[in-house]
């Protein structure tokens, strides 16, 4: 979307300068159009570069806004639909073997379908909420304090996996997708534990 406003510009060509209209050293009036637009900051250096060569002036003059809008569309976690959905407790095994999990603790079972699950590597429990909001059935994250526990109000089975479990495949995708990326780089994965967490059973 953009907004325009029209209006009555003024500018003098300098020596040196190649002006589409008007003459060096004297001023000139031309019938102008303020264009305002609203673009993600990632594509501000294409749009800029697409405008400066389709722009007849030579020097264009342009401002840029930051606007602080959230962005609705992007989040640290995500969710999705199992191809089938499973009891609580078929679940909880299913996370456990896929996980590698010694223990699994979780929020009360409300014997309910699983379909839809939420994740949140880490320390996630600040995710609670989102993922009740996106209607899932199941949220996988880290470090849920007691209190947290509390927060799906048995709408939503809570798993808390481990700060580590939950993050344990990263390491796998990163050096993938930098090995795409930079391939006349080398680039190399450790193999090394650092999970500090200790479980005596």
């Amino acid at each position: 979307c953009s907004f325009l406003i029209k209006g009555d510009g003024t500018f003098r060509p300098l020596e040196g300068s190649n002006p589409v209209t008007g003459s060096h050293n004297e001023r000139e009036n031309a019938d102008e159009v303020l264009v305002s637009v609203i673009f993600e900051d990632f594509k501000k250096n294409q749009i800029l570069s697409a405008m400066k060569q389709n722009h007849p002036y030579e020097e264009v003059a342009y401002q840029l806004i930051p606007l602080d809008n959230e962005n609705h569309y992007t989040g640290l976690g995500r969710f999705g639909d199992m191809e089938k959905e499973m009891d609580e407790m078929e679940f909880l095994q299913f996370v456990k073997e896929k996980f590698n999990l010694k223990v699994i603790r979780h929020s009360p079972l409300i014997n309910k379908k699983i379909k839809r699950v939420g994740v949140l590597g880490g320390s996630g429990a600040s995710g609670i909420k989102a993922a009740s909001s996106s209607q899932c059935d199941a949220y996988l994250t880290g470090d849920v304090k007691y209190h947290d526990f509390f927060s799906a109000e048995d709408q939503m089975l809570i798993c808390d996996i481990g700060h580590f479990e939950s993050e344990q495949f990263v390491t796998q995708q990163l050096f993938e997708i930098l090995s795409e990326k930079f391939t006349i780089f080398a680039i190399a994965k450790t193999t090394k534990k650092t999970n500090p967490v200790n479980y005596f059973i």
